[in-house]
């Protein structure tokens, strides 16, 4: 029997040992308190610098390890094997003094945030797998390569291209880790680089093919459309990438690399990993691109040609040994409006991310300065309509509104606008125009501004309708409508300013309204408000017949995961919490402390940060609602210990307002958690489990529906008819037709109360009170046509030493 002794550290392997017969490789210590990226991944034995290796030899050294780390990997579901395959293939890399250190502050800066009562972390925890695998320049290497291909390409491509790495060095197809198992290894370090200058960089390389800038989301046949842009097969990518780190060690003194766009993601790679000397010349020869002060000393060359295309030896020098990428872009079935595996592109920049995407068409958009700029003022005043109750707006249009932002609506539309997008001040002079008039002049204002934008486009889709979805260019008015919506969404999300948007994700929002266009659901609102219906937000009902990835709780979640991941969002449940997706956690702010939804600042509002979701060091896609009222929280209150489960309410009176203190609790299964605000009151003896998507939609739900402008309102007491208990009250009504209670709370009680109320039966009308006079508030109870209404109010504050009469 053969005894192995091995040891893991941190995610390294230290030594391997046998007893029964030597091993061939015998890997060496590593010191666990040298900084990051400071040691050298080395092997002792029958693994030569050159040639093929010997990987019986690998499988035959018993890599092993200790139990902590084992388990952080198999939490991340990382497969160890493919993690040492990775930092023996990247021993063939080697970085200079300055990109270490460019790695290693990348490394530092990554982020985590965590939950209340720190259950959860999303973005990169103390213990994530890739900051205890940079303790290696191998390691870090391995990190780089895996982030910096999820940055740019799908992940099944990634995991192509990492797998024909592998197989570049000829090793046996059973000790060849699959793609399946670099699949899982890339999950883990996507993001890593979101936040760095390296995806801005490769988006830009590759912009600069000058016949191949379109991306190819599904609307292109490439022989008809040679300018969109193509993807190469894997193993040329591979070949390359392998190159590149010959010249990183010096046994090659330059290469040139012939291709497509993707052609510049490789000139990124060698410039900001490796800090090669790139420069990037287009098919005639001519320079786009080189590194500063070594124009003429390029290390890796790059050659744009069209995928059909070949070099020509006439016209441009080659450097060193030729690599050609093969485009394999037609082998790809896109599907229509979706982001298939064919598309690669990465970050742009919020100062001009806007002319980066959309090109020739954003600069003719922005010719048209009075009508766009108009167009934008318009709808600021008609989102502020809606989101202030408005009489004209409808009270379907009420209910599902979803933006209370001051950044969202009115004067903050704009100069949020303007902030999140600084292409678009050039419009100043237009934006700071007062349109006076109603919700309806608004509505008319936007329809002039749109239609004069429409006859200025002229593109198939606005002469011919829907018939004409195949325009070639972006349409003018599609881009504005996308331009809002964007805008908009983003006023409700918490980002770093240096998480910048993929150029995909901002073309996805295009795509969105495109497919809008198509959809019958449109006509409605176009008969209700005019053109403006195209921008206004749309309930789940309406998602789910043209748009199913919206009909969530929270579609503002969905928007900023489209955004900053660039990446198809596939059919999820209604009450998602949080989604990880390439590198990309948005989360609803109620998770954290202080972000719970009773105040319209923090109603709906979501966070974004790279990396992913971690429940006890295990990573997860979703996050979805866990709460009384489904089977999975009542399965939680069946096991846990104390507290009492809430009954079934038949009517408000046994309200409470002595909750004092909120956990949250999660509830593990296959693929997701389940997770809910566990809500506790003073004494321990009552406990209620809220989800929280569940609770912000019903928040949001029940939030702008009373007309009241803070004017000439009657302050006059409101008289009771019943005192239920201190919290409790049953008012009197000028017509007596509704049945109106009244909760007075704290923060806690009232999100109870509200959620509570909502499952009896027959349905309470709901108005859950920020700003409005009590007057107002029963007054819209009076004009709901509901027999009974409860409002959800604010508790007295005692302590002030004027209190306004209600």
């Amino acid at each position: 029997m053969v005894h192995v002794d091995s040891i893991l550290l941190r995610g390294r392997v230290v030594a391997v040992s046998y007893t029964a017969f030597s091993a061939s490789t015998i890997f060496q210590h590593y010191d666990a308190s040298a900084p990051l990226l400071s040691q050298r991944f080395t092997t002792v034995g029958s693994f030569p610098q050159s040639g093929s290796w010997s990987w019986v030899g690998l499988i035959d050294s018993g890599v092993g390890g200790a139990v902590k780390v084992l388990a952080r990997y198999s939490a991340a579901g990382v497969d160890p094997y493919t993690v040492i395959v990775g930092q023996v293939v990247c021993s063939r890399f080697k970085l200079t003094v300055r990109s270490s250190e460019r790695l290693e502050s990348a490394i530092i800066a990554l982020k985590s945030m965590n939950t209340v009562g720190n259950m959860l972390h999303f973005g990169f925890g103390v213990d994530s797998v890739v900051r205890n695998l940079a303790a290696t320049e191998e390691d870090g290497i391995l990190v780089a390569l895996c982030a910096a291909t999820t940055e740019s390409f799908h992940l099944n491509h990634a995991a192509n291209i990492l797998w024909e790495l592998v197989r570049t060095f000829k090793a046996p197809e059973k000790q060849t880790p699959s793609p399946l198992q670099w699949k899982t290894l890339l999950k883990v370090c996507a993001g890593t680089l979101a936040e760095t200058e390296f995806p801005k960089i490769a988006e830009r390389f590759m912009r600069l093919h000058p016949n191949n800038d379109r991306l190819s989301v599904g609307r292109y046949e490439l022989k008809e459309h040679p300018e969109a842009r193509g993807v190469s097969s894997p193993d040329t990518i591979a070949e390359a990438l392998l190159a590149i780190g010959k010249v990183s060690t010096g046994e090659l003194l330059s290469i040139s690399i012939v291709g497509g766009g993707d052609a510049g993601w490789l000139g990124a790679v060698a410039q900001w990993i490796f800090d090669l000397r790139v420069a990037v010349f287009d098919s005639e020869g001519e320079l786009l691109h080189a590194t500063a002060a070594h124009q003429n000393q390029p290390q890796v060359q790059i050659f744009f040609i069209k995928p059909s295309g070949e070099v020509d030896d006439d016209k441009i020098v080659v450097r060193g040994h030729v690599y050609k990428l093969r485009d394999v872009s037609e082998l790809f079935h896109l599907n229509e409006n979706g982001f298939g595996s064919a598309l690669v592109c990465s970050r742009v920049p919020w100062s001009n991310a806007l002319s980066l995407t959309f090109g020739r068409e954003f600069e003719l958009l922005m010719e048209m300065k009075l009508s766009f700029g108009k167009a934008l003022v318009s709808a600021g005043q008609v989102f502020g309509g809606v989101a202030s109750t408005d009489p004209a707006v409808q009270r379907d249009e009420r209910l599902y509104c979803q933006t209370y932002f001051r950044d969202g609506r009115g004067k903050g539309f704009i100069a949020f606008a303007t902030a999140l997008f600084p292409e678009l001040q050039p419009l100043r002079d237009s934006l700071n125009v007062t349109l006076p008039g109603s919700f309806f002049s608004a509505c008319e204002n936007y329809e002039s501004s749109r239609a004069h934008i429409k006859t200025g486009c002229g593109c198939s889709l606005c002469k011919k309708g829907v018939e004409g979805l195949f325009e070639d260019n972006f349409c003018l008015v599609l881009l504005m409508e996308a331009i809002i919506v964007i805008v908009q969404s983003m006023s409700g999300v918490s980002a770093s300013p240096t998480l910048y948007p993929m150029r995909s994700g901002l073309e996805a929002f295009y795509r969105r309204q495109l497919k809008l266009h198509e959809s019958e659901t449109l006509e409605a609102r176009i008969r209700k408000y005019g053109a403006v219906g195209a921008v206004l937000e749309f309930n789940n009902t309406e998602c789910d017949k043209w748009n199913v990835e919206e009909s969530v709780a929270v579609r503002r979640v969905i928007d900023a995961a489209r955004l900053f991941s660039g990446r198809e969002i596939e059919s999820i449940g209604h009450d998602q919490v949080a989604i990880s997706l390439s590198g990309i956690v948005v989360f609803l702010t109620a998770l954290i402390d202080g972000g719970l939804p009773v105040d319209t600042e923090l109603m709906g509002r979501c966070t974004v940060v790279n990396g992913h979701i971690e429940i006890h060091g295990r990573s997860y896609a979703h996050l979805e609602d866990l709460s009384d009222h489904d089977l999975a929280g009542m399965d939680y209150h069946n096991r846990r210990e104390g507290g009492i489960a809430p009954d079934p309410l038949f009517d408000p009176s046994p309200l409470i307002d002595d909750f004092e203190k909120v956990e949250l609790i999660a509830k593990e299964e296959v693929g997701s958690v389940k997770v809910g605000l566990s809500f506790q009151d003073a004494h321990g003896g009552r406990l209620v489990v809220l989800g929280p998507a569940g609770l912000t939609e019903r928040v949001l739900q029940a939030t702008g529906l009373v007309e009241c402008s803070g004017k000439n309102c009657d302050h006059t007491p409101i008289e009771f008819e019943t005192e239920v208990s201190g919290c409790v009250k049953i008012a009197k009504t000028p017509d007596g037709q509704c049945e109106t209670w009244l909760f007075r709370g704290n923060a806690y009680g009232r999100l109870v109360a509200l959620v509570g109320t909502a499952e009896i039966q027959p349905m309470y009308h709901q108005i859950f009170q920020h700003h409005e006079c009590m007057r107002c508030c029963i007054r819209a109870v009076e004009l709901s046509q509901y027999e009974k209404a409860i409002i959800v109010s604010k508790r007295p504050a005692l302590n002030r030493k004027r209190i306004r009469r209600q």
